[in-house]
């Protein structure tokens, strides 16, 4: 409504004329606010939701509550996440969050966490980046020999496999035959955060961005 005001207010005092033509005020009205309305739409279509892990090392020789571990993410601003302290000097947390580039997503999201944790913490990976049949499965609600009898790409090592090489193969398969029998569009803001994790695992291991801030090493 204040862009809206804004409006009015602006052609009220450039145009001195306005008493004398209101049904042009008026069309011009309509053409600015169906423009604002478009590009808010536009915006709107550009976001898209993302599913991932972020995988952290604590600091060594002390020992971390998982309660006030979970408590960290949380004040971060992040309600919904999923956390895992099961092994010991770890801390993974499964997020879903909005945007319109994987790796600035999760990029924002690390380095929103990361102040919250204790003194030392660091980003160790970000997943999914290789993943095995058993995630993937997983991920679409089928059994693992289900994809086992279809083709897939070469794993990387052990049986591991790069996510955004599956999604293409998955996706060719049912652009060939609709009627394949998983549902690809529950699994895609998993999908979706592949390329972004590959990218910033590649970083880390480069030494390209500093795990502890998540800085540009040059702009560290």
């Amino acid at each position: 409504m204040i862009e809206i005001a804004g409006v009015v207010s602006s052609v009220r005092c450039q145009s001195p004329l306005h008493r004398k033509t209101p049904q042009a005020t008026r069309r011009n009205l309509k053409t600015r606010l169906r423009a604002v309305f478009t590009c808010e739409m536009k915006r709107k279509k550009m976001m898209e939701l993302f599913e991932f892990d972020l995988v952290f090392s604590l600091p060594e020789g002390s020992t971390h509550d998982a309660f006030a571990l979970a408590d960290c993410i949380y004040v971060a601003g992040f309600d919904d996440a999923v956390i895992g302290t099961g092994q010991p000097g770890l801390l993974a947390a499964s997020l879903e969050c909005e945007g319109e580039d994987a790796e600035t997503v999760i990029r924002q999201a690390a380095r929103a966490i990361l102040p919250h944790l204790p003194a030392g913490s660091w980003l160790r990976e970000v997943r999914p980046d290789l993943v095995s049949l058993a995630d993937v499965a997983g991920r679409l609600q089928i059994k693992r020999q289900s994809l086992q009898k279809r083709p897939m790409p070469q794993p990387v090592t052990h049986g591991l496999y790069r996510v955004t090489e599956i999604f293409g193969v998955l996706t060719q398969q049912l652009t060939e035959k609709p009627g394949a029998r998983f549902d690809i569009d529950h699994a895609k803001p998993w999908f979706a955060a592949g390329k972004g994790a590959q990218r910033l695992n590649a970083r880390l291991a480069l030494g390209d961005l500093d795990a502890a801030s998540l800085l540009d090493i040059a702009a560290a």
